[in-house]
């Protein structure tokens, strides 16, 4: 994953556990059981970005 790219995840996972938190709803149209579900793997993958860590596509 390019700089640019993982910049932009991790801006937009910023998001998601900021002002625009997933619902329930939102969680579930997009494979997760649930909004606790979604944050959980939002968190994880964060961190993993903070800690640059190598990712594809496929952990997105």
């Amino acid at each position: 994953m390019n700089k640019e790219l993982r910049t932009f995840f991790h801006t937009a996972l910023g998001v998601w556990g900021g002002p625009a938190r997933a619902s329930d709803v939102f969680a579930r149209q997009h494979g997760f059981d649930d909004a606790a579900a979604f944050t959980a793997w939002r968190q994880e993958l964060m961190a993993q970005m903070e800690a640059g860590t190598a990712l594809s596509l496929a952990a997105l």
